[in-house]
């Protein structure tokens, strides 16, 4: 069950401009496998672009884990939480190594804000996501 995603992933989908302001913002970075990049209920802090490598999205309620899907490259985390400025959703651990982007979230914003065409994709992302729970339910 692989997240859905766009043929190329969210990084894929976006100008070589809108690519580069991303890569510009964050920094690059290398995971082991088993790693969590990120923990449900944690606050809002970096995003991640998924370079190289997938991970795995998981919710856990009442000690049961719920596997939503796998992220692999070109695909983004932990962007709902940064913009909404709120918790995170779900935990992503690492299945394999990982080669990723690590975004701060203040600059993730500002890249946001000078680059409206990323934020049409993030909602092109969300979107995908929405049709796909509603078609697993």
């Amino acid at each position: 069950m692989l997240w859905p995603m766009s043929e190329d992933g969210f990084l894929g989908s976006l100008s070589e401009g809108d690519a580069e302001a991303l890569r510009s913002a964050g920094v690059r970075r290398t995971y082991g496998a088993h790693v969590t990049l990120v923990h449900q209920d944690d606050e809002a802090g970096p995003v991640v672009v998924l370079l190289g490598g997938r991970a795995k999205i998981a919710v856990t309620e009442g000690g049961r884990e719920a596997i939503f899907g796998v992220a692999g490259p070109g695909e983004l985390i932990g962007e709902l939480a940064a913009i909404e400025d709120s918790t995170r959703s779900t935990t992503v651990t690492t299945l394999e190594p990982v080669d990723a982007l690590v975004i701060p979230r203040s600059d993730f914003l500002g890249v946001l804000n000078r680059r409206p065409r990323i934020a049409l994709a993030i909602l092109r992302v969300v979107a995908r996501r929405l049709r796909y729970a509603d078609a697993q339910r």
